[in-house]
């Protein structure tokens, strides 16, 4: 089955839809998957099953915008993700290559603060730094794995279960986990 930036797909698991907004070159098995306005998280393409194209998704009556990432949007992403895959680093707020590992500090208090403050979950102004947004999902991928390994197994949301303090103890090794795989070239899985 193959997989594209722009199609959207349904989690086997949850039954939740999504929309694919970027590909990696070092993690060929993994798609970047964006849920509704929650986070992205970066996906096993087994788990995944097609819902619909690119194409056929402009064609469904049922298909809101809401869902979807604006086009310039998953293009800045595409380019980060290739520019990391090239270079080991992303584009900061300016345009200028930044090590990826210097970027996790901020998005671990991003989602710190969305863990204080759930209102406050998403921004849209991250799409301006597309390094930020592709970071920050990746960190948030590795936060709600660690989160799902202490909920029960059936929640389709884990941090309600949690405390504030346990989402936090997930984030905390959740953001080491990722610098080490950055800084030493492991998969972002």
């Amino acid at each position: 089955m193959s997989i594209n930036i722009g199609d959207t797909i349904r989690l086997a698991e949850t039954q939740e839809e999504g929309v694919v907004v970027a590909t990696s070159n070092n993690t060929p098995d993994c798609v970047v998957v964006h849920f509704g306005n929650s986070f992205a998280y970066l996906i096993e393409r087994k788990k995944l099953e097609l819902v619909a194209t690119r194409n056929r998704v402009r064609q469904r009556d049922s298909w809101t915008m809401s869902k979807a990432i604006p086009n310039e949007c998953m293009a800045l992403l595409q380019e980060a993700s290739e520019m990391f895959d090239e270079t080991g680093c992303v584009p900061d707020a300016d345009g200028e290559p930044v090590r990826a590992e210097k970027i996790v500090p901020d998005a671990k208090e991003y989602i710190s603060e969305t863990i204080d403050d759930p209102q406050a979950i998403y921004d849209p102004k991250i799409w301006d730094t597309p390094g930020f947004a592709l970071v920050l999902w990746w960190l948030a991928q590795k936060w709600n794995q660690r989160c799902r390994k202490l909920a029960p197994r059936s929640s389709k949301n884990p941090e309600q279960y949690l405390t504030k303090e346990q989402q936090k103890a997930c984030l905390d090794s959740a953001a080491a986990e990722l610098i080490r795989e950055i800084t030493h070239g492991g998969s972002l899985s």
